[in-house]
């Protein structure tokens, strides 16, 4: 593993979880390992064993924006009165996650953020390379402002993963095109950086069960051209960050994104963004949302609630 760069340890935005993980993620960490190992993330691939039944105190309604499945999550007794909704974009590498694993975690985030929840999906590569991503993304955004009535201010952008990745990206257009930027963001993992080219993206290999062949460039190849790939609406590290809404980062000790979430959280702090950072040890990469049951998740929403007040 690489080592954590004691300056981010010892940050004001660090709030680090380093003893041993809880029972349930020692017993479900073995079967994501097991199953990462036998079928590497792939285009299109389906996450086995996902239920994106609508829970019976939740009610959904799709939509199709820009060509893309959409789907408002909300708790009618509960969201009645709310202005806010969270924007959920679903990860997956920009190769994968649409349909059940996008409709499953917004679920959960729905069920655990006591707050109604919009689930974007967007065209995935290999069929299309970057920005279409963004461009859908965006889309979805520019539908919730300008056909149904949101304000900017009242929509937390909640992304894992190449979501968290996305969700930055976002905000980065909306300021480069002089728009008016979210209320919040909640970032789980995300990649900040196309070119994988911090520490532990090739030191934590060894460590990180989802990944074990690591994250290389091959991948952003098929997501993005070259020439793209230090583009801040690819790579938000390479931004002016300015100006940025509020951002809750969480991140897993031993994951090869880990470096991304630390050296974002420090460049948004120097920015004067407000930052606050979760990091785990013994759980994997982007786990919250995929198994909201076990404790360290209960933890993360609990810390987003609060955050988000």
């Amino acid at each position: 593993m690489a080592k954590v760069e004691q300056r981010f340890l010892d940050a004001s935005w660090m709030m680090h979880v380093s003893g041993e993980p809880s029972k349930e993620v020692q017993q479900i960490g073995p079967i994501y390992k097991e199953m990462m190992a036998k079928a590497p993330i792939a285009p299109g691939m389906e996450m086995e064993g996902i239920d994106d039944s609508t829970p019976a105190n939740l009610k959904r309604e799709d939509v199709q924006v820009a060509s893309q499945n959409c789907y408002f999550y909300s708790d009618p007794a509960r969201d009645k009165d709310t202005k806010r909704l969270v924007f959920y974009i679903h990860g997956g590498a920009l190769i994968m996650g649409n349909g059940k694993l996008a409709r499953s975690q917004g679920i959960a985030a729905c069920n655990n953020l006591n707050l109604p929840v919009f689930v974007v999906e967007y065209r995935l590569s290999p069929q299309v390379k970057f920005p279409a991503h963004l461009d859908d993304v965006y889309a979805s955004w520019k539908y919730l402002i300008e056909e149904k009535g949101y304000k900017a201010e009242d929509l937390i952008v909640l992304g894992d993963s190449a979501g968290g990745q996305l969700a930055l990206d976002l905000t980065v257009r909306l300021k480069l095109r002089g728009e008016k930027l979210p209320g919040y963001l909640l970032l789980c993992s995300p990649c900040t950086n196309a070119n994988y080219s911090f520490p532990a993206h090739k030191d934590n290999i060894p460590t990180d069960i989802l990944f074990p062949n690591g994250l290389t460039t091959q991948l952003t190849a098929m997501c993005a051209d070259e020439k793209d790939w230090s583009n801040p609406e690819l790579s938000a590290y390479f931004a002016d960050v300015s100006g940025f809404p509020p951002a809750y980062f969480v991140t897993e000790d031993e994951e090869v994104l880990r470096d991304d979430t630390l050296y974002m959280a420090d460049k948004l702090d120097k920015a004067g963004v407000k930052v606050l950072v979760r990091m785990f040890h013994g759980t994997w990469h982007d786990f919250a949302l995929g198994v909201p049951q076990v404790p360290e998740a209960q933890l993360m929403f609990k810390d987003m609630r609060e955050f988000i007040k």
